[in-house]
């Protein structure tokens, strides 16, 4: 029964205290020079044009605001006056079943807890019995490891950013600036719970290089 219920709180620590990275492949294809994006004015605006007004995407895109201002662009509201125009995109499919199996340590009592005493003293030619407890803090240690299957949900979660020069723009010059697209996949259900990591990668090495795919590992607290 004790092994059983430290097997228990050994699992329950392993998946509290371990939540894993998230980890994202990031993909971009771009024309900016690193040297002109210093100073360039940039509005963020959905790519569904009806997520404008609502209080998800402004929490995304005061995200990608802060991202964008630590990169020197300065980030505009009303799309009118600036330079280039960010359409954002983003989803979570509905989740896949899936088990995997973790090795999770054994811990047993290995010492301390309550001691029984009992004996015999002798003394000038007599004897007599006697017997008493004593305890000690108890002490526990990993003994080995047990393999548990372990039934979850894994989702999708991706984001497209796509960047167009506002003055081609207006003249229906729809060749994009840049293109970034991240992909991760996690327990958390939640896009919001792991938007901003999936952002830190996606900015490490910001416009980074055009034509190919990088995974990159951002930790985060676990909260989805």
């Amino acid at each position: 029964m004790w092994k059983k219920v430290c097997a228990i709180i050994a699992l329950s620590l392993f998946l509290s205290n371990c939540s894993p990275p998230v980890r994202s492949t990031v993909t971009s294809f771009h024309k900016i020079n690193p040297e002109e994006i210093t100073g360039k004015k940039i509005s963020i605006l959905p790519e569904n044009i009806k997520n404008d007004e609502t209080i998800e995407f402004s929490f995304y895109h005061d995200i990608l605001a802060k991202k964008f201002s630590e990169k020197g662009l300065v980030v505009i509201r009303n799309p009118q006056n600036v330079d280039w125009i960010a359409f954002v995109d983003y989803k979570i499919n509905s989740g896949e079943y899936i088990s995997r199996n973790v090795s999770i340590p054994q811990t047993e009592q290995v010492g301390g807890g309550l001691t029984y005493h009992s004996g015999t003293v002798y003394s000038g030619g007599s004897s007599a019995r006697y017997s008493g407890t004593s305890y000690s803090p108890p002490v526990y240690a990993t003994t080995g490891y047990q393999n548990i299957t372990i039934n979850e949900t894994v989702y999708t979660r991706n984001i497209s950013i796509i960047i167009y020069d506002k003055e081609a723009l207006s003249k229906k010059d729809l060749v994009a600036l840049y293109e970034g697209h991240i992909t991760s996949k996690g327990y958390c259900a939640s896009l919001a719970g792991v938007f901003a990591a999936m952002s830190d990668a996606l900015f490490q090495e910001w416009p980074g290089p055009s034509g190919g795919s990088r995974t990159i590992e951002v930790q985060w607290d676990g909260k989805c």
